[in-house]
């Protein structure tokens, strides 16, 4: 479950791509500062609703199991669309890509909690507090 919401939240770290990416001229249009908050923003906007449609999603129909698969499935297709978008120097297509991941990312990090009532099942409080 750590190694689940670790990756999850490894992709969010861009902030050492912010020297590359302003300086780079061939972006279009060109990543300054606004649009560099932007990129670090927009994957934390589905996560102010989606957590909890996705938690009821996967106890009425999916199962942890599928869940967790699903919804990592879409943060690497936001991370794909993310690195298209760079590899062209696509704005848009670069900011899509971030908010496709986020709204994988929130849902990844409400399900470790699922996974650890699983395994964990007398030490509920100990496993979050490890994930």
């Amino acid at each position: 479950a750590v190694l689940v919401q670790f990756g999850a939240h490894f992709i969010k770290t861009i902030s050492p791509l912010k020297a590359y990416y302003a300086k780079d001229p061939q972006w279009s249009p060109p990543i300054d500062s606004l649009r560099w908050g932007w990129f670090q923003s927009i994957g934390t906007l589905p996560n102010l609703i989606l957590p909890a449609v996705g938690g009821v999603v996967v106890d009425k129909c999916w199962g942890v199991k599928l869940g967790v698969m699903f919804f990592l499935g879409v943060v690497c297709t936001g991370q794909l669309v993310f690195f298209l978008g760079t590899k062209i120097h696509t704005f848009w297509l670069a900011l899509t890509g971030r908010f496709i991941a986020g709204l994988g990312q929130g849902c990844v990090s409400s399900l470790t909690g699922a996974i650890a009532a699983i395994y964990f099942p007398n030490k509920i409080t100990f496993a979050i507090g490890l994930t």
